[in-house]
């Protein structure tokens, strides 16, 4: 694994994002789920966006940054291509640490 600029290592599915979207493949599941792409519009949003970005160290970190996040990717890949569709990850509806879940618990 690569260690961005924070010592947080590069995930994975980073990897695996960059490698199939520069080779104009499909990535595996996991990496569809973890990013949010579930449209060829999601695809090519995002395609669009990872082939603008000049700098693979930058590319790595930002991608390992928004990984899992539906509103973080959204707004990394408006940046660059205004017209992307919304993303949204299995993790987007998960609480973070101390949050109560949405039902209060309730089984």
């Amino acid at each position: 694994m690569t260690a961005t600029s924070n010592d947080r290592p590069i995930r994975p599915l980073v990897h695996t994002l960059i490698k199939a979207l520069t080779l104009d493949v499909w990535p595996s599941h996991a990496t569809l789920m973890d990013f949010g792409i579930q449209t060829p519009a999601h695809y090519a949003a995002i395609q669009k966006a990872v082939l603008a970005t000049p700098d693979l160290d930058a590319l790595r970190r930002e991608l390992n940054e928004i990984l899992g996040s539906g509103p973080k990717i959204t707004a990394w890949v408006r940046q660059r291509v205004p017209d992307a569709p919304v993303f949204v990850t299995a993790w987007d509806d998960l609480p973070l640490g101390d949050e109560e879940p949405a039902d209060g618990g309730a089984e």
